[in-house]
């Protein structure tokens, strides 16, 4: 593939990904608006990519816009807050790859340590405002819009050698982390889940990153 395509498609890929992000964040309105303004990028994005063979029907599995999200903000914090921060007697499905992967079921186990020294690795923290540990399923997410924001400026550039470091690490995230827990993640939510828009979220997401892995897995093979 020529240079200036893989760079729109690894801007569609970062646009995908920072929506995904936005939509695992508590819903509120400042959370909502940048959906808001996200959203014909969003759609745009799922049409550049569903070109390609590795995401071809993709648009067509997305429910998370339209009628098809149908649910009110309030809706979407009584739901967020069941399944993802507190329930009586427990949360069902904490957005935590280390409680996942943990036999524990425990927080910030080494796997968050291993995700935090990723995010380090090219200089970024995680927000003050955010109080939550680094492997969040929102935050992975936005690690992913972030490489793959970083990949399409350096390709712009020119800068192949750096976009070939930006790949591994997006393989590394997708392969090594998001695909070793988010499948368990996503069974949780769809059997807890009273609204379809978090089952249709986790649906997608899931989808979304499969595709994008085996892709990034064909780019590094291609690109030797």
């Amino acid at each position: 593939m020529k240079e200036e395509k893989l760079s729109h498609i690894s801007n569609a890929r970062s646009i995908v990904y920072a929506m995904l992000s936005l939509n695992f964040y508590y819903p509120l309105p400042e959370v909502l608006s940048k959906k808001d303004s996200l959203l014909k990028q969003f759609n745009d994005s799922l049409f550049t990519l569903s070109s390609l063979k590795f995401f071809g029907g993709l648009r067509s599995k997305c429910k998370l816009t339209g009628e098809d999200a149908g649910a009110s903000r309030e809706e979407l914090e009584i739901e967020y807050t069941r399944l993802f921060v507190t329930a009586y007697p427990s949360t069902p499905c904490p957005p935590y790859e280390s409680f996942f992967r943990s036999q524990e079921k425990m927080l910030m186990r080494e796997v968050a340590i291993e995700v935090k020294d990723l995010y380090s690795k090219f200089g970024v923290g995680l927000s003050e405002k955010f109080n939550e540990p680094p492997d969040h399923i929102a935050t992975e997410l936005e690690f992913m819009y972030f490489l793959s924001s970083k990949e399409t400026e350096n390709r712009r550039k020119g800068l192949l050698k750096e976009v070939r470091v930006l790949i591994e690490n997006e393989c590394e995230v997708l392969g090594s982390h998001l695909m070793n827990w988010f499948p368990t993640f996503k069974d949780c939510v769809k059997k807890h889940s009273r609204i379809p828009f978090y089952k249709n979220l986790v649906d997608f997401t899931h989808e979304f990153v499969s595709r994008d892995l085996s892709f990034i897995k064909f780019l590094l093979k291609e690109k030797g």
